[in-house]
């Protein structure tokens, strides 16, 4: 059922700048244009993303918006967020903005040198198995 003062289209709808929506946006399916084609200055992230990402502060708050005030959201603070990743915040009508989808590659960067810190954890633990187990046997 529409509703008043809605609009609706069927079809493709491109716009060149921003949009901005006081509510929710909902899609069924969303995509962001990553093809290498469009992309110069390939740089693999190898910075220290997890003791970055360590330091951030989720949290829980309520918008201080007319329509959002009664709706918890999950986040982050772009002031403090900036600090650690200032290539993710921009600004526009005096406001702070997060570009969240751009942190999901510095997660992966901080998932993977955890993963590295286990493996090598890992692998110490094994050796040093084997050494209580020699101990034992030379004491048996």
């Amino acid at each position: 059922m529409a509703e008043l003062n809605s609009t609706y289209i069927y079809g493709d709808l491109t716009v060149a700048r921003t949009i901005y929506a006081g509510g929710n946006i909902f899609a069924y399916s969303s995509a962001i244009t990553s093809d290498e084609r469009l992309k110069d200055n390939i740089i693999t992230i190898e910075s220290d993303s997890l003791s970055k990402i360590l330091k951030l502060r989720p949290v829980t708050f309520n918008y201080k918006l007319e329509g959002l005030m009664d709706q918890l959201s999950t986040g982050y603070i772009a002031q403090e967020l900036e600090e650690y990743f200032p290539e993710l915040i921009s600004e526009e009508k005096d406001y702070k903005h997060i570009r969240y989808i751009e942190l999901i590659p510095h997660i992966t960067r901080a998932i993977s040198q955890q993963q590295e810190t286990i493996n090598n954890q890992q692998k110490q633990i094994d050796e040093l198995k084997e050494k209580v187990e020699i101990l034992m046997k030379k004491n048996d």
